[in-house]
């Protein structure tokens, strides 16, 4: 039989890996360029956010945590983090990649694609809980993470 895995009430019950060489090709070439904006000196995202209260401060400081070590002579790290969506998001997503969108607002960090490190979160997005519109799941009664 197969293994599953349960955390706060949502269970892994498969996974199903994509290889896409095209998406795998920009990401090697964007780690490049952040490599080298590093190997320069430049940081490779704005730190200068508005923090009168030191609540973004204290988010990137525990985001520093989850990094994984990179490889010697690297200076980019890893984080792995979770997205939730529905079936028919999923597609779109592996051929090609996660769109750019403008939000009315500008986000907790700005504008950019948002994702989180805690897995339940992300389940609680692919089943449109915090939507609050209910996405369906699949005939399996599975829902969708995208790590």
């Amino acid at each position: 039989g197969r293994k599953r895995s349960q955390v706060h009430g949502f269970t892994l019950g498969r996974i199903e890996a994509v290889h896409n060489h095209h998406q795998q090709q920009a990401f090697i070439t964007s780690w490049r360029n952040m490599e080298e904006q590093l190997e320069h000196g430049s940081p490779c995202f704005v730190t200068s956010l508005l923090d009168r209260s030191g609540e973004k401060s204290s988010v990137l400081e525990r985001l520093a945590q989850r990094f994984h070590g990179s490889a010697q002579g690297q200076r980019c790290r890893l984080m792995l983090s979770f997205t939730g969506c529905s079936h028919s998001e999923v597609y779109p997503i592996c051929r090609s990649g996660f769109q750019l969108l403008n939000y009315a607002d500008n986000g907790f960090f700005g504008k950019g694609l948002y994702s989180t490190t805690y897995a339940e979160y992300a389940c609680r997005y692919a089943t449109g809980e915090l939507k609050r519109q209910p996405n369906e799941p699949n005939e399996a009664g599975e829902y969708v993470l995208v790590v």
